[in-house]
């Protein structure tokens, strides 16, 4: 009739060995304390102020003067604030100053419109934002810049001789503005 066939002994002793190591390794998981351990690494969210060109409409006479400065708030590493300090200024004098954000990090980053404070109060000078990016705009690749221009124009209600620097004379015009930039995903307070 028919001969039952046996298997191979190494055969036999293969499926012994896999039984004993699935045997030990379950006993080893089940009495001991597994530990992984492990490091991730993220990118980091980073963005520049820089000023770009800044001027005035006087061809002839140079006479108001028109400065921009970048500074660093709450420690920062890189400038986050802009001041433009108009001085000496008259009815109808106009200045721009250009700036520009760009992107330093790894991660994309939201970039709000600058919000910009003036002193002393507007009635006297009014200001506008020309040619700017988008609110928020939404940048990807490092040295990737967005642009900005900040318009500025002293009305007929002006102080004389604001910002001279001489005794009794009023203060300068000053503007701040702010930029924020957050990442990407991280919603606005």
């Amino acid at each position: 009739m028919f001969r039952r066939k046996s298997l191979p002994l190494g055969v036999l002793v293969m499926i012994l060995v896999l039984g004993l190591v699935t045997l030990g390794l379950g006993y080893g998981l089940w009495s001991k304390i597994l530990y992984i351990n492990g490091t991730v690494a993220t990118g980091n969210v980073d963005v520049e102020l820089s000023l770009g060109e800044f001027g005035d409409n006087e061809v002839e006479k140079d006479v108001g003067t028109c400065l921009a400065e970048l500074l660093m708030i709450d420690e920062a590493t890189q400038p986050n604030k802009i001041r433009v300090t108009v001085t000496n200024a008259y009815p109808s004098y106009e200045c721009w100053v250009t700036f520009d954000v760009h992107q330093k990090g790894s991660i994309p980053v939201l970039v709000y419109q600058p919000i910009f404070s003036i002193r002393p109060p507007e009635k006297e000078v009014t200001f506008k934002m020309m040619d700017c990016y988008a609110d928020p705009t939404q940048m990807h690749k490092p040295s990737e810049r967005i642009w900005c221009t900040l318009y500025i124009h002293v009305e007929q209600d002006a102080l004389q001789n604001a910002g001279r620097g001489k005794e009794g004379d009023p203060p300068a015009y000053e503007f701040e503005g702010t930029i924020e930039a957050r990442q990407f995903n991280e919603p606005r307070p």
